[in-house]
């Protein structure tokens, strides 16, 4: 099992993000026979919101299904009869309750509606060549709510060929940062129409650390527009104009992908993070 691109040793991820895991198996090179049904189980750790998963796209050798957006649990018969001798039946979801994701793959005979026979007409060959035997199935997941900060999650999948021993994947740890950056900001005035800028940004004991601030500023209360765009130094001299008025915001961004949402504004141009 694969999951998303982390930060630091901790491998720290952002919350309230959609995070992206794949799920890979294969049927060994000297396997003796195709499976005509693969079940893939994982349970999804109490830190990631079971409501918010959210199946992705599966392959099978060279055989890709797609799975139509934003769905939690999906169904279809795929008639593969004249390129493979079977129809591919897709079960895959959820269960809320439980956490737990099941994926259930099965190679149907179409002349008797049950699981193919013929060890040579399997779901997956054996993976002797160009990846024909690699199969793999994906999933995102939200961080559930009102989590400790710096919270530790795993991720792992045990993988099932027909009545075989199961086969556990070796269990990813990373880390949530469930915290954004806090930013204070300082104005000087400097001479008639400029200003000395002074930021600084603390993201808490324990947290990934602070990425970049980005500074904006409103002439006269009109919108904002960015002035420091993801910004690594602490002070900056902005350059006004006389007899207008300026406001700035600042706001930082974790090294895990966390950014800031001043209270005191209502919408701000995003500065590309």
């Amino acid at each position: 099992i694969s999951g998303p691109q982390g930060y630091g040793e901790r491998q720290y991820l952002p919350a309230e993000r959609a995070l992206p895991y794949t799920i890979r198996f294969e049927n060994p090179a000297d396997a003796a026979a195709n499976p005509s049904e693969i079940r893939i189980v994982s349970q999804i750790d109490p830190g990631l919101s079971p409501r918010s998963f959210r199946l992705g796209d599966l392959q099978l050798g060279d055989i890709t299904i797609k799975v139509p957006g934003g769905r939690s649990n999906f169904q279809g018969d795929f008639d593969l009869r004249n390129s493979r001798g079977y129809v591919l039946r897709v079960s895959a979801g959820i269960d809320a309750t439980t956490a737990t994701a099941t994926w259930l793959l099965q190679a149907i005979d179409p002349a008797t509606g049950e699981l193919v026979r013929d060890p040579a007409r399997g779901l997956l060959p054996p993976n002797v060549a160009n990846g024909q035997g690699l199969g793999s199935v994906g999933y995102t997941v939200t961080s559930a709510f009102g989590l400790e900060a710096n919270r530790e999650i795993r991720a792992s999948a045990r993988v099932l060929f027909n009545t075989a021993a199961p086969i556990d994947t070796p269990e990813l740890v990373q880390y949530l940062d469930v915290n954004a950056p806090q930013t204070t900001l300082a104005l000087e005035r400097i001479g008639s129409a400029d200003y000395g800028v002074r930021w600084s940004a603390n993201d808490g004991t324990g947290g990934s650390g602070v990425r970049h601030t980005t500074v904006y500023v409103a002439k006269d209360g009109g919108d904002w527009a960015i002035w420091l765009r993801q910004s690594t130094d602490s002070q900056a001299v902005f350059n006004g104009e006389a007899g207008h008025s300026y406001e700035f915001v600042a706001v930082s961004t974790d090294n895990a992908g966390n950014q800031e949402r001043p209270a005191s504004v209502a919408k701000l141009p995003d500065d590309g993070t």
